[in-house]
């Protein structure tokens, strides 16, 4: 995954299919500074955004029992090159609340990719997962590919599904193809 994360040749939503495969490995420090290392030389605002906001995002978790996860992330960030080039730009997006009396909490995961020639985003997905004193366990998670409109005749009807993350599923699937 790493060589198509890196090859900026390759197209954005595939990049960031790769990216977001490398993160659900929770990788250990050493991937994670080269995954904010290699936004020092970016090219694509779309991945560039993505992978900012998703650490960042990471990098503020509360949650005690990804802590060394969270840590990790936020060391790696002073290694990368912020990106923040608006709204419009793919976003991964997560925030969690955590409740030390009661050993529970919940993380809200949004994802989004857009494209330069459409209205509403390409894919988004929406994910919830659960700790409940220690244990996570996985909520729900959906998935949506959107209508381009400005290109109305080309795309597939919207798809909403739920399963094990669908949005590096189907862009590995499309992109590869």
């Amino acid at each position: 995954m790493v060589p198509i994360y890196k090859d900026q040749n390759q197209p954005k939503n595939l990049r960031i299919a790769a990216f977001i495969v490398m993160t659900l490995s929770k990788p250990e420090y050493g991937r994670i500074k080269l995954l904010a290392l290699q936004l020092q030389q970016e090219r694509s605002n779309h991945v560039g955004s993505f992978v900012w906001s998703f650490m960042r995002s990471k990098s503020q978790v509360q949650n005690p029992s990804v802590a060394n996860v969270t840590a990790a992330y936020k060391k790696a960030l002073t290694y990368a090159r912020p990106f923040n080039p608006g709204f419009q730009y793919s976003k991964g997006l997560m925030t969690d609340a955590y409740s030390k009396t009661y050993k529970s909490g919940f993380g809200i995961y949004l994802e989004y990719l857009t494209s330069v020639e459409a209205l509403l985003p390409e894919t988004i997905v929406h994910r919830q997962d659960y700790d409940m004193g220690g244990f996570p366990w996985f909520g729900y998670e959906v998935y949506n590919r959107s209508l381009c409109l400005s290109s109305f005749g080309s795309r597939e009807w919207p798809e909403i599904s739920c399963c094990s993350h669908p949005l590096t599923l189907s862009l590995c699937r499309r992109e590869l193809s």
